[in-house]
């Protein structure tokens, strides 16, 4: 039977309606997915990596062993290899060893240097050092600013006749130089603002000085705080990179260096833009590389990890989020099985702290692996049991995804 004319129409107009909704309901998984795609991509290489310099995800401990009686140095040594770690990052304070011109001070270091290559030679788990060169003194900075040994010297060569110095004494003890830390906070830079170009200069005559000294030393470009900022104080550290770029810094590092703390989501969150501080913000760093043609040298991490305060806490409170023990324990193990998965850019992490700062009320014990107690922490047991574990185990279940990258959330 024939329809009459009119239900015809009104008939093909909703099946036009609904194929125009399948479309746009087609339209918006597929863009979504596309978007999910996308997310999980982040930081990824396509096909086989080309030869990235001073790659090769390591674990990796910041200490502060200056000054440790010799016992309880070697006691922090030992724990640093039962966990896994194979390199330590400790800093030179120049403020420290050269309080007035010529006049050096290496009592403190040398100590840790030599125990620590000592460590470099035996067992198998060999030990090496990155030597963070930092502060001040103040005979260095310019007479006219308030003295803060944090701000950079008046003339980069005074600061450069230091890393000479530091070179020739220690020689090839130590595997790795970082020039400065965290050159983007205006806390790190004297409490004056930001300025790529003036680290810049200070970058290039230690490292011109440093190159000399040890043929085949690795100078790493300073490690950057992650931020959102914009400036004038602090800089984003994405930002300051690309100033270091753009003012042609990038010759004289042989690594770049960044800070992926976790803050209060876990490994999983993909989640990478400029204004979200998550351990994929790592990955914001390693794409300013390639944007600048210099994907052929690694991305290092200065410092990471997931702050949990112990027990009982009553200081300060943390500025890197807060998550439980057990939460710290499992992100932990979960990046680095991320990290030696799916980046082949990076260098060695070196997660923040073996053991707690000097003042009992900072919240940088919530870092520790060793408790204010002297006791190990769940975060050491659990990098303990995997150090342990055979090499021919399966790896670490990581998810491949997490509501946290949904682009709607």
């Amino acid at each position: 039977m024939t329809r009459p004319p009119r239900q015809a129409a009104i008939r093909s107009a909703g099946a036009a309606v609904l194929c125009v909704i399948g479309l746009i309901f087609t339209a918006i998984v597929g863009g979504g997915l596309i978007v999910r795609a996308g997310a999980l991509e982040r930081g990824l290489v396509a096909g086989l990596p080309g030869p990235i310099a001073h790659a090769g995800v390591a674990l990796g401990l910041n200490v502060d062993l200056a000054g440790m009686p010799p016992a309880e140095l070697e006691q922090a040594l030992d724990q640093a290899q039962m966990v896994g770690a194979t390199w330590l990052r400790q800093t030179f304070p120049w403020a420290e060893i050269e309080p007035r011109p010529g006049e050096y001070h290496w009592e403190r270091w040398d100590p840790l240097v030599e125990a620590i290559a000592r460590r470099r030679e035996t067992g198998d788990r060999p030990l090496h050092l990155l030597a963070v060169l930092d502060t001040s003194p103040d005979w260095a900075q310019a007479p006219d600013q308030p003295h803060d040994r944090t701000a950079p010297p008046a003339v980069p060569a005074s600061f450069a006749a230091f890393a000479r110095a530091f070179a020739t004494r220690y020689g090839s003890r130590v595997d790795a130089y970082q020039i400065w830390d965290e050159p983007n906070l205006a806390s790190h830079w004297g409490g004056r603002p930001a300025n790529p170009a003036e680290y810049a200069a200070l970058l290039r005559a230690a490292a011109d000085v440093l190159h000399a000294a040890q043929p085949g030393a690795v100078v790493v470009a300073a490690a950057l705080a992650p931020t959102a900022e914009t400036g004038p104080e602090n800089l984003s550290d994405v930002l300051y990179l690309r100033a270091l770029y753009e003012v042609g810094a990038g010759p004289a590092f042989d690594a770049a260096a960044g800070k992926p703390y976790g803050y209060d989501t876990g490994p999983d969150d993909r989640r990478a833009d400029l204004d979200r501080l998550n351990f994929s913000h790592f990955v914001l760093l390693r794409e300013e590389m390639e944007r600048h043609d210099d994907g052929n040298k690694a991305l290092w991490a200065g410092q990471w990890g997931w702050n949990a305060l112990p027990p009982g806490w009553s200081g300060p409170p943390s500025i890197w989020g807060q998550v439980s023990e057990a939460q710290q324990a499992d992100y932990t193990l979960r990046a680095l099985e991320r990290a030696r998965l799916e980046w082949p850019w990076a260098g060695p992490l070196f997660l923040e702290r073996l053991r707690g700062p000097a003042t009992a009320d900072d919240p940088r014990w919530g870092f520790a692996l060793v408790g204010p107690d002297s006791r190990p922490r769940p975060l050491y047991d659990a990098l303990r049991t995997q150090a342990a574990t055979p090499h021919d185990a399966p790896p670490l279940a990581y998810p491949g995804w997490h509501p946290a990258a949904d682009p709607a959330a």
